[in-house]
């Protein structure tokens, strides 16, 4: 992926769309083995909104943006985020630190958890994180907005049923 092409279409757009950039950088978040786009602006409530909302946005529009000026390099990896004033990069950290603790409640209890819903990029992170857990695993389930992630114990023997 060509970071330096993305990082200029990113500038350009949002000074087309007059939002005052500071810098736009470049870094490897390696657990979920991602590459950050980090715009700082003092702008970032316009850019953020209520939620993330406008953030989840910005984010497609770029992302179609990309994908049309760049298609031969987005085929290789398309594993980045664009992130405003760390916005991302802290709700990434608590996605994680709220995961591990209930992977933890999930081994101590050695039950099944549920976790409230999730997006496809949130449940994306929290499969990434117990990815190599000997004892967890995680599957998705429900549909659309009520989608999300059960933390299952997997020391438990399965009784295969008898023919």
């Amino acid at each position: 992926m060509d970071t330096n092409n993305i990082r200029e279409c990113i500038i350009e757009f949002l000074t087309h769309i007059c939002v005052e950039i500071e810098d736009v950088s470049i870094d490897t978040i390696s657990d979920i083995d991602s590459i950050r786009f980090s715009i700082k602006t003092p702008d970032s409530g316009i850019l953020i909104g209520n939620k993330g909302e406008h953030l989840k946005a910005l984010t497609y529009i770029l992302r179609r943006i990309i994908e049309r000026r760049f298609p031969a390099t987005l085929k290789e990896d398309n594993n980045y985020i664009i992130d405003v004033n760390d916005y991302q990069f802290k709700h990434i950290n608590e996605i994680k630190s709220a995961a591990h603790i209930l992977g933890e409640r999930a081994r101590l209890f050695k039950h099944d958890v549920e976790l409230s819903p999730a997006s496809a990029y949130e449940r994306m992170i929290i499969h990434s994180l117990f990815s190599n857990d000997t004892e967890l695993k995680t599957v998705s389930e429900g549909y659309g907005a009520l989608r999300h992630i059960v933390i299952k114990y997997g020391a438990r023997k399965t009784v295969s049923p008898s023919l």
